[in-house]
């Protein structure tokens, strides 16, 4: 599914200060995570360009899928998911509900000053390897960080750390890459 992120980004913005003034947020990130789900299905997606399905029908589905499988959280922020829908559906932007997602759980993160980090290494990495690493990157990042470790050979040695939009790559094949680059000048 190709990004909108730049189409996404004012609805995620207002979504997500609307979310705040009603202390929601968490509720509504719940509710967009099943949208995400949803628009990323081989059934839903197949029709998201269909003029035969109304706002009416897609409203109709969607309230019914959040209700059935996240109900207190869509309970919770009812109004505002009904109100933010109408609008994707009227404007035809049902395709920008996943990057709305990642918006909006991005600027949680800000607020709560936390990150997602992955690292991936060529080799595992011991516990006390993985707490000092998570450590570190706790106090430069300057949040508390929720950690997923990834082994992938492939890079050689060294490690790959991503967190949101910044990306540290020591890896001995980009190092490898670069060297090639320089000498081909």
């Amino acid at each position: 599914m190709a990004s909108f992120l730049t189409v996404a980004r004012p609805y995620a913005k207002a979504l997500f200060a609307k979310a705040c003034e009603q202390n929601v947020v968490a509720n509504m990130l719940a509710v967009l995570s099943v949208c995400d789900v949803a628009v990323k299905s081989k059934a839903i997606s197949n029709q998201l360009n269909n003029p035969e399905i109304t706002d009416h029908t897609w409203m109709d589905l969607f309230n019914d899928v959040l209700s059935k499988t996240v109900q207190a959280d869509f309970d919770a922020c009812k109004k505002i998911t009904g109100s933010f829908l109408k609008i994707i559906f009227a404007e035809q932007r049902l395709v920008i509900l996943s990057d709305v997602y990642v918006l909006f759980d991005q600027y949680m993160q800000e607020k709560n000053k936390t990150a997602d980090v992955k690292i991936i290494s060529a080799l595992a990495l011991s516990n006390a390897q993985q707490i000092k690493l998570a450590d570190a990157l706790a106090k430069k990042l300057n949040k508390t960080i929720k950690v997923t470790y990834h082994e992938d050979q492939s890079i050689l040695g060294g490690m790959i750390i991503e967190a949101s939009d910044w990306i540290m790559d020591g890896s001995v094949k980009s190092k490898l890459k670069t060297l090639e680059q320089n000498l081909n000048e």
